[in-house]
């Protein structure tokens, strides 16, 4: 009777907590972190003691000169810390280059030198080929310059004032590829702008998923260049163009010491970049021919279209199927009797208008479903023991559910909902484990 009254009281407990959570309830489910929804985060590495990625994708970095080093911070506590020596620098899976249409970067830069040629990161194949942001400078151009180039002549990017030694700045740098440039931020406020630049991040990163790029933090591609001597603390890499309501939230967030782990809270920006109709999307120009489909339907059905059509490429790309847009029905008009007919859909950006031949049969008849299931009365079910005198399975885990319930301290239960909404913890307190802990992100 005791664990039944326990298992009660903490039921009566989280249902409570959970009516106070309905109020925050995110749109799709998803977290948002200062305001962005976390499907739009690339990677996030805090740099508060480990190299880890805090996002959902796990690309954690790893530092080249052994042991990365972290020292303490009067301001953000435990910082990365970047001496500017040979290997001293870290190295970003390559797989967060895959199938970016944009890209925008940020971070906390607390430079230690103004010498030029330092570089906060650098992404691409090589020196001619890549995407990179340097806070100084390089010999050829002083200034905080963010550029993407796909060869020796062609260079696009922003520049801005030097950033300031010794103290820390925050940065962002955003291409956006729908709108042609790139922008840079200085402590939540626009720096630099470079407008109307021809950007194609597959001429620069590849149109393939698997092709091996390079991604450093504190490091040039260029041989040659200084490495960072800086402190770095929360690098973030998106896959949608920030704007500039998102800088700024990130910038002041970080001032005014608020909740990191702040879940489902803020106002949702846009999740991924928007097109209009006519704009080729990441690898519709390099398609050639899209199939027609045949599809079947019975009398006074409207036809299932499918979504996505089988493509073909140029270029070598790997056949693969494409997003097609098919007009909305009306009415049922055409699916009134036994027949066929045409749907003509499009490919967004693209001048391709596949086909969907429409079957339509008479239906033929249906077998009446058979009830197998019946009613009977809770008084009907007793727990006993089998006909040896043994528990029976349903029995073992009953009993198995509860004792454990009763053995478990609520602060337990509890703990991840009080991580989620910065609440102080008991002392003692840890949380359940496995599934529900603070790197799973089921933080209630």
């Amino acid at each position: 009777m005791k664990c039944y009254k326990i298992f009660l009281r903490i039921s009566l407990v989280i249902t409570v907590l959970v009516q106070g959570l309905n109020h925050v309830k995110a749109q799709s489910g998803d977290q948002i972190l200062d305001g962005i929804g976390e499907t739009g985060m690339v990677a996030r590495y805090i740099f508060d003691g480990e190299l880890k990625d805090w996002s959902r994708n796990n690309l954690h970095a790893k530092f080249q000169g052994g042991q990365a080093k972290f020292v303490n911070d009067t301001r953000f506590g435990k910082v990365l810390s970047l001496a500017g020596g040979t290997n001293d620098f870290l190295i970003i899976p390559s797989e967060a280059l895959t199938d970016l249409e944009t890209i925008s970067i940020s971070g906390w830069i607390f430079l230690r030198s103004n010498q030029p040629n330092q570089y906060l990161f650098d992404f691409g194949k090589d020196a001619t080929k890549h995407f990179f942001a340097a806070p100084i400078g390089t010999n050829d151009q002083k200034g905080f310059q963010a550029l993407i180039t796909k060869d020796k002549t062609n260079q696009n990017g922003a520049i801005s004032p030097t950033l300031e030694v010794n103290k820390w700045v925050h940065v962002a740098v955003v291409l956006d590829v729908a709108s042609k440039s790139i922008l840079t931020y200085v402590d939540g406020k626009p720096a630099g702008e470079a407008k109307n630049v021809d950007i194609d991040l597959t001429s620069v990163f590849g149109a393939q998923a698997g092709q091996k790029n390079m991604l450093y933090i504190g490091k040039s591609l260029t041989q040659g260049t200084t490495n960072l001597n800086a402190l770095i603390r929360d690098f973030r890499i998106y896959r949608v163009a920030l704007s500039r309501r998102q800088v700024a939230g990130i910038f002041n967030n970080a001032n005014g010491n608020t909740n990191q782990s702040a879940v489902n809270v803020g106002k949702r920006e846009d999740d991924l970049q928007k097109f209009d109709a006519n704009h080729q999307q990441l690898y519709n120009s390099y398609l050639t021919s899209v199939a027609d489909v045949q599809v079947e339907t019975v009398v006074g059905d409207l036809p299932r279209l499918p979504s996505y059509v089988q493509g073909t490429y140029k270029s070598g790309i790997k056949d693969q199927k494409v997003r097609v847009l098919w007009p909305e029905a009306t009415d049922n008009s055409t699916v009134l009797k036994a027949g066929t007919y045409t749907v003509i859909g499009r490919v967004a950006g693209t001048n391709f208008k596949p086909k969907a031949i429409v079957t339509v049969k008479n239906a033929g008849k249906s077998a009446t479903p058979v009830s197998k299931l019946t009613t009977f009365h809770l008084s009907q079910v007793s727990l006993k023991t089998d006909e040896h005198g043994h528990n029976t399975k349903f029995i073992e885990n009953r009993d198995k559910f509860i004792n454990t319930l009763a053995k478990t301290d609520p602060n337990s239960f509890l703990y991840m909902f009080r991580h989620a909404f910065g609440q102080k913890q008991p002392a003692g307190a840890k949380p359940l484990g496995v599934w529900d802990t603070e790197d799973t992100k089921l933080r209630g």
